[in-house]
């Protein structure tokens, strides 16, 4: 019996799906995904719900706590920039010795660092003598025609003396020869000393010059000490005059042309707290910084009160070109925190206060510009925001 060729393929096909299916297909193992490098504990709050101050309307009144509305103000931008104290050009005189000689103190030497005024006598200098060849022997000779001028002279008293007794002579004549015998004294000790000092000081003359200070201010530096010798041109001393101060200020040269650099500017200190200062734009040499692409921009500023050094660094605000808008409140409504955050304190109503994060772009007198953090309108702690600070972080009253 012969079996169909089709049929046998029908066959073959249902044997082999037979055996397929009876084979188990092995399943995925599951993922395991790692651990998170850090993770978050506990219940997240944000800055804009951090606690709130209640305050009693007792202590209220004790804390003086006065509030103002932030309103809005329009004006330039102003950019910060870190100065420098430095002298001006003028400000430093030194003093050289004018001629060669001893110097002498006139009384105790103040040290560098003491305020000095003008026409102040710091040394004396006994100058040398500029020397003939012979300056012993001219001196002994000046001692001896004085010697010969007193013996003339007292000769020609006791002449007048005789004539005056014999009534010959008179009153006058004896009076101008005993002026004449005086004066021919004084001559010959004055010889005398010139010749003593000769044979123990033979190259120092008898006039001190004072040595004084030109102008008001410190001593900067004190070069020499009481017995030294120093030469003709040799530097003394230096006087500064800090009652005027030069800021410095380095700026980037792309951005120094969007600067309003012949405007007035405000000088704060380092940490922009405390009072502030105008200065006004100078004139000064042209300087600049290759390494750093940057120029200098220079400003006048009166030190009498400031009492900034030489060195020290200082805020600067430059106004900028454009006008912009900004919150303004009061500057002692700023808080400071270990950072150089700052913070505010708004009134929530009902003696509530709550503590607002700000941007402090520059402060004007009493005025604090700020650009984020509180809206137009908004009732700030004006007075009482360090002791509201205090009571918050557990230092106030």
């Amino acid at each position: 019996m012969i079996i169909p060729r089709i049929p046998q393929l029908l066959l073959t096909y249902a044997v082999l799906l037979a055996l397929s299916s009876c084979q188990t297909t092995p399943s995925k193992p599951p993922e395991v995904k790692p651990d998170p490098p850090a993770k978050l504990s506990g219940t997240t709050v944000k800055e804009s719900e951090l606690t709130s101050i209640h305050l009693t309307e007792e202590a209220e009144k004790r804390l003086g706590i006065r509030v103002e509305e932030a309103r809005t103000g329009r004006g330039s931008a102003q950019r910060n920039f870190a100065g420098e104290v430095t002298a001006p050009l003028s400000s430093t005189v030194l003093v050289s010795s004018p001629v060669a000689g001893t110097l002498q103190a006139t009384g105790p030497v103040p040290s560098a660092g003491s305020p000095v005024r003008k026409d102040q006598t710091l040394f004396s200098l006994k100058p040398f003598l500029p020397l003939p060849r012979e300056l012993r022997a001219t001196a002994e000779g000046d001692v001896a025609q004085a010697r010969t001028r007193v013996e003339t002279a007292r000769q020609r008293k006791a002449r007048a003396d005789r004539m005056l007794a014999d009534q010959v002579g008179t009153v006058r004549a004896q009076e101008e020869a005993q002026q004449e015998l005086a004066a021919a004294i004084t001559a010959l000790e004055t010889a005398e000393n010139r010749l003593r000092q000769v044979q123990t000081e033979p190259f120092a003359d008898d006039i001190p010059i004072p040595i004084r200070t030109p102008q008001d201010g410190m001593l900067r530096q004190v070069f020499v000490a009481p017995g030294q010798i120093v030469n003709p041109g040799a530097p003394l001393f230096e006087v500064i005059n800090l009652s005027e101060i030069w800021i410095r200020v380095p700026v980037y040269a792309g951005e120094a042309r969007e600067l309003a650099a012949n405007a007035t500017v405000t000088i704060q200190p380092i940490n922009m707290r405390g009072r502030s200062w105008t200065a006004q734009p100078i004139a000064a040499p042209p300087s600049a910084d290759p390494k750093s692409s940057t120029v200098d921009l220079y400003y006048r500023l009166s030190n009498q009160s400031a009492g900034l050094k030489p060195g020290e660094k200082v805020n600067v605000s430059i106004r900028a070109g454009g006008s912009r808008e900004w919150i303004e409140v009061a500057s002692s409504a700023i808080a400071y925190d270990t950072n150089g955050g700052t913070w505010v304190y708004e009134s929530l109503g009902e003696r509530k206060y709550s503590r607002r994060r700000v941007s402090l772009d520059h402060t004007a007198g009493s005025r604090a510009i700020v650009t984020a953090g509180v809206s137009a309108g908004s009732k700030i702690v004006a007075d009482g925001a360090a002791e509201l600070w205090g009571f918050e972080f557990g230092t106030g009253k």
